[in-house]
């Protein structure tokens, strides 16, 4: 006798066996029990979990002679004859093979006739979503009033391609992925009753590679078998089948978090000589990817490469899943996959990490706060004089900051030396004229625009230029960054250092940044000044400095 396959021999034969599908297997039995039993169910789902056993498993149960309960009994000649397919009242259709006009008018003509044996007709068609059209448009009229003695069960992968109108007029039962551990526990089960030789971390190879379709781990099993080896391991899994070593994703991660380009695209070669498939490698560090984020957000177990998840934030590891996502797409229509993702990973080591980010927004936000309770500070108490007031110099803010890092020192320094000391206020003014002409040349309106206001200040290596009154709509034009850019390219050539471009508005020519009513225009004026050295105090100071460059911000009033 030929040889029978572990999924066809260990097939569930009672609704008591299928595995993890009991939203399904419920119903049914509670509606044979109840004898409320549907002219059409419609079974919908993935490969390999089910569909097509359970329609065989109901059409037995229908149909048995000795029913036990609402379990057939597998005895009786009805069962007999549709486990061994030779059953004159349970027929299975193939829709891709028999998918015309022609074989549903057939099917029209053949449910007429009584059943054979038992009560009833059952017609089992595979795939239903192959049927052409006019095929759905022949059968629609039967589905909708059968004869009293016709069941069909209709299975499918793809519902959606299956016409509302047949939709409609059947019961619809959608089959769910078996999850990993229902996967292993079955297995085992074959395992002990074959007496096989299998290391137990075999299993969970054979489930996750399964995706959730048991018949497809059913069969990896049966091959892992015949390549022999007592007992099998999990390095015979991954060779047999070609997965790839989890060792080489967990690699790759150390080397793009430690921004390593090099040691990713070692990775990526030595993926290509083994022969694993680059699509399938990327799917899989998608799932490696997935599994450390779910660690990470204290969802899964921590495993053995949990220590390298601790290095890495959630955010940096979505971005990363997002990355991958798109380049899978991509490689799947490309004919140089391996380029595509090289090119990937050398651009994904060299991002920055989230977590320096957000301690420099953090940073950023607390400086923020303190400068604005500087430049907010009450001006108007009349009875407090200049020397009793807090000085708003640079040095006391200094103090008041937490101590900078290496990183913000070096940038400081940097921003501070990046200017020369030829460049100064009184030589921009003298080729202001010839700056203007110059950006006229290349863009007349932005030169008109720019002619409207003056230099007004030099503060470590950024330009301030003030407009005046009615030139807020020139200040905005100036302002915009294409602009800016092209004034600082200009400046550059006649200074022959960079500078940064800031604009600000003020009420007035002088300097004064605004004007307030007072009987005492002295008070107003010490107010004013005190006001204006405030704001070049400010400007002067390094971090403000550094928080302008960092975002290309602008002084605005």
């Amino acid at each position: 006798m030929s040889y029978v396959v572990l999924a066809r021999r260990w097939r569930p034969q009672r609704f008591e066996d299928i595995v993890a599908q009991d939203h399904v297997t419920v119903t049914l039995r509670n509606a044979i029990r109840a004898g409320r039993i549907a002219h059409a169910y419609l079974f919908t789902g993935p490969r390999g979990i089910g569909k097509t056993t359970t329609a065989r498993i109901l059409a037995k149960s229908l149909n048995c002679q000795r029913r036990d309960g609402v379990e057939p009994c597998d005895d009786c000649p009805s069962c007999a004859e549709v486990v061994s397919s030779s059953s004159m009242d349970v027929l299975e259709i193939d829709g891709a093979s028999n998918r015309g006009i022609d074989e549903i008018r057939n099917l029209r003509e053949n449910v007429k006739y009584a059943p054979a044996r038992g009560p009833y007709k059952v017609y089992i068609i595979d795939e239903v979503h192959m049927l052409t059209a006019e095929a759905f448009n022949a059968l629609l009229k039967t589905l909708e009033e059968p004869p009293k003695h016709v069941v069909f069960i209709f299975a499918t992968t793809q519902p959606h391609r299956v016409p509302a109108t047949i939709l409609s007029r059947c019961q619809r039962f959608d089959f769910r992925k078996i999850p990993p551990d229902k996967i292993t526990a079955r297995l085992r089960g074959i395992i002990e009753q074959e007496k096989m030789s299998v290391d137990s971390d075999v299993l969970p190879v054979l489930a996750e590679k399964a995706d959730g379709s048991l018949r497809d781990a059913e069969s990896m099993l049966d091959q892992l078998v015949s390549f022999g080896g007592e007992p099998i391991t999990a390095e015979d899994a991954r060779t047999v089948l070609g997965l790839v070593d989890e060792h080489l994703y967990a690699d790759l991660m150390e080397h793009l978090i430690a921004g390593d380009a090099k040691g990713a695209l070692e990775v990526v070669a030595e993926v290509d000589e083994r022969g694993y498939d680059i699509i399938e490698f990327v799917r899989g560090l998608l799932n490696h990817l997935r599994s450390l984020l779910l660690e990470r957000l204290g969802v899964g177990a921590a495993g053995e490469d949990a220590p390298a998840g601790k290095e890495i934030e959630p955010q940096d590891i979505l971005r990363m899943m997002r990355a991958l996502s798109v380049l899978e797409g991509s490689m799947r229509r490309s004919s140089q996959p391996r380029i595509l993702l090289e090119t990937e990973l050398v651009r994904l080591a060299s991002l920055d990490s989230s977590v320096r980010l957000n301690d420099l927004l953090s940073r950023l936000a607390g400086m923020e706060k303190r400068l604005m309770e500087e430049w907010h500070a009450p001006e108007e108490e009349a009875g407090v004089s200049e020397g009793d007031r807090p000085s708003t110099s640079s040095a006391p803010l200094a103090e008041s900051e937490e101590p900078q890092d290496e990183t913000d020192r070096s940038a400081e320094s940097a921003l501070s030396n990046r200017i020369s000391e030829a460049v100064t206020l009184e030589r921009i003014e003298r080729i202001w004229e010839k700056l203007v002409e110059k950006v006229k040349r290349r863009k007349i309106s932005l030169g008109t625009f720019l002619a409207e206001g003056e230099p007004a200040e030099l503060v470590n290596g950024s330009l301030v230029l003030a407009f005046y009154g009615k030139n807020r709509f020139h200040r905005e034009q100036v302002a915009d960054i294409a602009h800016r850019q092209l004034i600082q390219e200009e400046l550059e050539k006649l200074v022959g250092e960079p500078l940064k471009i800031s604009c600000c508005v003020r009420s007035r020519r002088g300097g004064q940044t605004g004007s307030h009513s007072s009987e005492d225009g002295s008070d107003g004026g010490a107010r004013a000044g005190r006001a204006k050295k405030k704001e070049t105090e400010l400007l002067k100071h390094p971090m403000v400095r550094h928080i302008i460059d960092l975002f290309d911000g602008e002084i605005v009033g």
